[in-house]
């Protein structure tokens, strides 16, 4: 499956999850949102990659983007060749909620015990810094959507 359609069918599932949040269908117990919010932001994460591998494999098909293109920054920073798309994605990739997204902390880094070894919050709901709001994800999707499709429409040939 192409690049392209990963990153179609990962925003779709998104945009599935987000559905099931709209439509409160809670037979979760109250966990809906952890369960299905954490679900909707790693597909967007997937698709997000999708697009940028789709975005390198544009400007630079013999790359192997599996290797080099985990970040628009990381693809920058060793290639010569930069386009409008990547360029607009690094500084995306820092700020606002494309930034938010990527870095969102599903785990907690770990933590020195009181024992000595080292423990770690196994669970995102562990923490307050974990938070995950129905409004995150529905921008986090709108705004991938967008992104994306503004940017397949404006593709320079190169």
């Amino acid at each position: 499956m192409s690049y392209r359609a990963q990153c179609n069918l990962h925003l779709h599932y998104a945009q599935k999850h987000l559905g099931l949040l709209e439509n409160n269908e809670d037979d979760w117990g109250g966990h809906l949102l952890p369960a299905v919010g954490v679900s909707s932001l790693f597909h967007l994460i997937l698709s997000y990659r999708f697009h940028l591998r789709d975005v390198v494999n544009k400007y630079s098909p013999s790359e192997n983007t599996f290797e080099h293109a985990a970040s628009a920054q990381v693809f920058l920073q060793s290639r010569q060749h930069i386009s409008p798309e990547l360029t607009e994605l690094e500084y995306k990739e820092q700020t606002a909620w494309l930034g938010d997204m990527l870095n969102y902390p599903f785990m907690d880094a770990a933590q020195q015990s009181s024992s000595g070894g080292l423990a770690m919050d196994v669970l995102a709901a562990d923490s307050p810094k974990n938070t995950l709001s129905y409004s995150f994800i529905k921008q986090c999707c709108q705004g991938l959507d967008e992104l994306v499709k503004r940017q397949r429409e404006g593709m320079q040939e190169w």
